[in-house]
């Protein structure tokens, strides 16, 4: 009994942008003539249709090699040696132990090579040898070309990252990318979120609540926004190399991180500005945004504002209904107070700055970045609805006149329906605010900041609303309390905020 082994190379598949030709077809073919010519039954195909270089990667070829192990086979017929294996010597005294130890022959339309036979096996040693060694070779000079094209700010990944799309570049080889028009004001909308305070969790929640999806999923995730965050693309700059293969101990490829990555100007327009780019990278930075779990609430209402002037590390919140504001470092020397005399003294001092500052912060939410972008979704999932409509209007249609019989209106229907509930049902959500968002935007924050900050009792939208004017703030003291004196704010603030330059108390 015989069989095939097909399989693609980098090289073919390349070579398969460029025609209409489908390299398995192609080998399938060959290897079909050759065995008519030759009076062999081919009784099975194993078609490999990833490009690994490894036999770990190569799911058809470790099909293979057990069912050569199990002695399934007297021969495998493959258009070159070099496909069955190209990978390094480990792989290759893989196949070649497989195939000697039942004698089972390696059929080329070239030669065909008998594991039994001690010159065979030298020179289909010294072919995987010779493939080897030509693979490195190519290998290298395609990267040498992948990196000149990096270079030269051309895209090289097939998949866009969010906000862009993969467009050829004019009267040239390669690809740049262009801003979505639909993908990139929501870019500018997470860094604008985020840079104004909101954790990325919180964000990921806001898109979900407003309809928005990301590619390929259903959800945003923190880890999603934190990609894009540190995501260089969007101010008009390429990484290569930023992720490296190294394969572990298991024998599979592990990727990590590469601290010599190429970084360079691309061919591609920004979508975010340098300083609203580099802005964010300082909050991920010194970690303004602390995790919550869901199932714990927020008590601390200056989580991920205040640190110490002393040391750099977050000042955390410690002890019961008698809570002190403490430096996380436990090497520190800085002495802790009371967080209620921490807090009243940053709030009364914002409140008394704006007040001594001219100027009306109010934003006009009517033609803020969100409202634009809310507006925009709105439009779209009414005429959504509207055509939904219309196609259910349509089935009585087709009923009435034959063209639909009783089942086959009773299931579009009832497609069309679904899709509809489903789209009104994000309308309902998208035009339902967040608590956060309504108690920042009930009011001028000039007027009523400290009042409405006052009278909320949640910790969490206390800490949102310090986070929509406050950068940090940073706490020193120096001296304990004594005795009686507990209620004395012997500590000083230096308050850095988000709208003005640093003002300090």
């Amino acid at each position: 009994m015989y069989c095939a082994y097909l399989r693609k190379s980098r090289l073919d598949i390349e070579a398969e942008r460029y025609s209409n030709t489908d390299t398995l077809d192609r080998q399938m073919k060959i290897l079909i003539d050759f065995a008519g010519r030759n009076n062999i039954s081919i009784s099975k195909f194993y078609k490999e249709v990833v490009s690994g270089e490894s036999i770990d990667a190569r799911p058809e070829v470790q099909k293979l090699l057990n069912d050569v192990e199990d002695g399934i086979w007297d021969g495998v017929l493959v258009v070159e040696v070099e496909r069955l294996a190209r990978g390094d010597t480990i792989d290759q005294g893989i196949v070649s132990r497989a195939f000697k130890q039942n004698g089972t022959k390696i059929i080329t339309p070239i030669k065909t090579y008998d594991p039994s036979n001690e010159f065979d096996e030298e020179y289909f040693e010294f072919g995987l040898f010779m493939s080897r060694r030509e693979y490195k070779v190519i290998t290298r000079r395609i990267q040498r070309g992948r990196v000149q094209s990096a270079k030269e700010g051309k895209f090289l990944s097939s998949i866009p990252p969010y906000g862009y799309d993969k467009v050829k570049i004019k009267d040239a080889k390669g690809y740049t990318l262009a801003p979505n028009k639909d993908e990139a004001p929501i870019v500018k909308l997470i860094f604008e979120m985020y840079n104004k305070g909101q954790g990325m969790t919180a964000i990921a929640n806001e898109l979900d609540r407003m309809g928005i999806a990301p590619r390929y999923r259903e959800h945003w995730s923190k880890s999603t926004i934190n990609d894009m965050l540190k995501n260089p693309v969007y101010i008009g700059k390429l990484r290569w190399s930023y992720k490296k293969e190294i394969k572990g101990k298991d024998n599979r490829v592990h990727r990590t991180k590469n601290t010599d990555y190429l970084l360079v100007n691309g061919l591609h327009p920004a979508i975010i500005s340098k300083d609203e780019f580099y802005r964010a990278q300082e909050t991920r930075r010194t970690n303004t945004h602390k995790s919550v779990k869901k199932s714990f609430q927020l008590q601390n209402p200056l989580s991920g504002i205040i640190y110490c002037k002393k040391c750099g590390f977050p000042m955390t919140r410690i002890g019961g209904k008698t809570a002190f504001i403490s430096c996380s470092n436990n090497k520190c020397k800085t002495v802790s107070a009371p967080i209620n005399l921490v807090e009243n003294a940053i709030i009364t001092t914002v409140a008394e700055w704006f007040k001594t500052i001219e100027i009306n912060i109010k934003e006009d939410f009517g033609d803020s970045l969100a409202c634009k972008i809310n507006k925009n979704i709105n439009s779209k999932l009414k005429k959504e609805i509207k055509s939904i409509k219309k196609q259910i209007a349509k089935t009585f249609d087709l009923l009435e006149q034959g063209i639909y019989d009783s089942s086959t209106f009773f299931s579009r229907k009832t497609q069309l329906e679904i899709k509809k509930t489903k789209a009104e049902e994000k309308l309902i959500m998208l035009n339902t605010p967040s608590k956060e968002v309504t108690a920042k935007n009930s009011s001028p924050q000039k007027k009523t900041l400290i009042d409405v900050y006052l009278s909320i009792e949640d910790i969490t939208v206390r800490n949102t609303i310090l986070k929509t004017v406050l950068k940090s703030v940073t706490y020193s003291k120096t001296e304990r309390n004594t005795k009686g004196n507990g209620n004395n704010p012997n500590f000083e603030l230096e308050i850095f905020p988000l709208l003005f330059s640093e003002y300090q108390i």
